[in-house]
Order: C-alpha cells, then sequence, then structure tokens
C-alpha cells in the first residue's frame, strides 16, 4: 500500500504542459561518406515558428535543451541539398542524425526569398516609370502644335494609399481568400503541417487591412477554425495557424462545400477570390465527383481554387494538379521548409495583381 501513489499519466495533455526543458544532440553528416560536416546550420521550427538557429561544431554537432514538444529539424551546409526531420524532442528521442546531399550548386532559397522581399518596392517604382513614360516625342511636338479642344475638368480620384511594401494596393487588389486544410491524422508524419503553419505565417505578415482571410479544416467533418476576418487582425490570425492539429480520416467534399460558402458570403468584386486546398493525399473516391463539380462551378461564378500538395506522391500531384486546372487555380508542390516560406506569400501576389 501507497499512501500518496503516483497519478496515471494524462496522455491528452500536450507534453509541453508539464514537462520542462530536454537536452538533445543532432549531428549533421555527408550522405555519402557519413563524414561529419562542420558549421552546418540547423533550425528547430514548432509550431510552424523558427524557435532557434545553431551551428555545427566541429564534430558536425549541436547540443541544446528546448521544451518538449514536436519540432521540426532543418540542416543546411555550403555545397549541401538542405534536409529535414521532424520528431518529438523529449527523454526518449533526443539524439537525431541528419544527412545530407551534395548538390554543389545549390543556394539556399530562403536568401532568394529575402531578396525579393526587399527589392519589392524598386520592382514597384520600376513599374510605374515604365507607365508613366509612354509619351513619344512626337506625340509631345503636336501636343504643342494642336490646340486642345475644350473639355470638362473631371475631379482628381483620391490617391490610393499604399501600406505594403509586398502588396502595394495600387498593384495589388484585395483578397478574399478561404484555407481549406487536410487535418486528417497523415498531415502530422515528416513535419507536413510544420510547413504549412510555417507558409501561412508568412502570408499572415503580408496582409492588408483591406484583405480577408477563412480557415476552415476537414478529416471526419470540416470546421470553421476561422471566420473571414480582416488581414490586419494579424495576432487573432497567428494563433489560429499555430494552432491547428491533424487528427481522423480524410473527407474533403463537405469541407469543401464550407469553403466555397464561406468564399461566397464575403465576395469581393474586382478582388481576387481564393479557395487554397492544403492536402498530402488524394481525396477519397466517393467525394471526388462532388469535388470537381464543385470546383468547376465556383469557377464558373469567379472562385479560384488552387491545391497545396504537401510532400504528396507522383501520382497523388497528378490528381491534385488537375483539379486545380478545373478550378483555374494553381497546382503548388511543397516539400522544404525554405521555399515553403514564399510559396503562398507568391501565389497570392500572382493572383491579386492587377491588370494594366
Amino acid at each position: 500500500y501507497i499512501d500518496n501513489p503516483t497519478p496515471c499519466p494524462d496522455f491528452s495533455s500536450r507534453p509541453t504542459d508539464c514537462c520542462p526543458d530536454n537536452g538533445f544532440t543532432i549531428v549533421v553528416v555527408d550522405a555519402v561518406s557519413g563524414e561529419p560536416i562542420p558549421k552546418s546550420r540547423v533550425r528547430l521550427v514548432e509550431q510552424g515558428v523558427l524557435r532557434k538557429t545553431m551551428k555545427t561544431d566541429r564534430s558536425g554537432e549541436v547540443h541544446d535543451e528546448v521544451p518538449i514538444s514536436y519540432y521540426l529539424m532543418i540542416a543546411d551546409a555550403e555545397g549541401y541539398i538542405p534536409g529535414e526531420i521532424a520528431s518529438y524532442i523529449n527523454r526518449r528521442e533526443n539524439y537525431f542524425e541528419i544527412p545530407l546531399d551534395r548538390g554543389d550548386d545549390f543556394e539556399l532559397l530562403a536568401v532568394e526569398y529575402e531578396t525579393t522581399k526587399t527589392n519589392t518596392n524598386l520592382d514597384v517604382v520600376e513599374e510605374i516609370t515604365i507607365r508613366i513614360d509612354v509619351t513619344s516625342p512626337k506625340e509631345k511636338e503636336v501636343e504643342v502644335i494642336v490646340e486642345p479642344d475644350p473639355i470638362e475638368v473631371q475631379p482628381t480620384p483620391d490617391p490610393v494609399v499604399v501600406t505594403s511594401d509586398i502588396l502595394p494596393e495600387n498593384l495589388y487588389a484585395k483578397n478574399n481568400v478561404v484555407f481549406l486544410i487536410d487535418v486528417s491524422q497523415s498531415m502530422n508524419q515528416k513535419g507536413k503541417l510544420e510547413l504549412l503553419k510555417a507558409s501561412m505565417l508568412e502570408l499572415a505578415s503580408v496582409l492588408r487591412a483591406v484583405d480577408q482571410v477563412a480557415v476552415v479544416t476537414y478529416a471526419s467533418n470540416p470546421e470553421v477554425k476561422l471566420a473571414s476576418t480582416t488581414g490586419d487582425q494579424l495576432d487573432e490570425i497567428r494563433t489560429i495557424i499555430q494552432g491547428l492539429e491533424a487528427a481522423g480520416m480524410t473527407a474533403g467534399a463537405k469541407g469543401f462545400s464550407k469553403a466555397y460558402e464561406i468564399s461566397l458570403a464575403n465576395f469581393v468584386e474586382g478582388g481576387n477570390n481564393q479557395i487554397i486546398v492544403c492536402t498530402d493525399g488524394a481525396f477519397r473516391s466517393e467525394d471526388q465527383p462532388k469535388i470537381e463539380k464543385m470546383v468547376k462551378k465556383y469557377a464558373r461564378k469567379g472562385i479560384t481554387t488552387t491545391v497545396v500538395g504537401i510532400k504528396s506522391s507522383t501520382h497523388v500531384s497528378e490528381q491534385l494538379a488537375y483539379l486545380a486546372t478545373e478550378g483555374h487555380g494553381s497546382y503548388i508542390g511543397m516539400e522544404m521548409y525554405d521555399e515553403s516560406l514564399r510559396l503562398l506569400v507568391e501565389e497570392i501576389r500572382t493572383r491579386s495583381r492587377r491588370t494594366p
């Protein structure tokens, strides 16, 4: 008999609620030779947020402590293609090896993306210059010689207030975006949900007050996680994204129906009305005809459907790409952390760009 028996563990509670930080070791090695790679960069992503950046020592290792949780671990080094693994870090899982393949011409996509962000203002200036500088010398001469007819002076329209470097209002229309996210059990594997969260958080950081975003999840049943919300409500949007969890089976038809319902209710005339479906697998055979019918129907109504395939097989990617084509949208393959950061931002820029 024990006076104070140890209580049974609550497996439904998150590990971070009950446990202290834990030490871990990550070693980065050459995938062919097995030799350690010193001065490699190692990053830990949790809930889509970059939590820690480290450099490997002469033995190709990093040692540190983090709260027990599920992490996406990314390693990269000069001359190598980045490698990723995903796992809980806890008392039992605390040693990890990340092999990297050679890629002498590889350049980190993260650097390219930062360059894109930095140069956005330059792009805007160049476009404005081209649009203004359209009068030829001959036309100017004619204007001097020929006296213009009297015309009624029109009031000058109010100038467009530009609040964003990435999506300047004079170049990019309003967005009405509804995310339809697969949260079935398979999205817990290989850091898929972490990649998606990171990409969604990056997009959330550039949305404007004139933009609207909603989040619908589907597994066994659809659930509205975020009703259509203006882009300036960043804290609320971030909280919803980081709180996404995967469990259950894949049943997509009802999710599509709910997503289109929300998009139609918040339709923006002259804007970008778009459903972004995020999944790692194909839909159930009984759902596929219903989904295809809806995608075509709402494309005719002006709502595009883009599909993000997260670490999907070739066969599944082909099915998802066909669906995106029918929805007048894009198919986006999401595989690695660095490239995932820019994918959704680029998609929104492409879809919302005003035509000259």
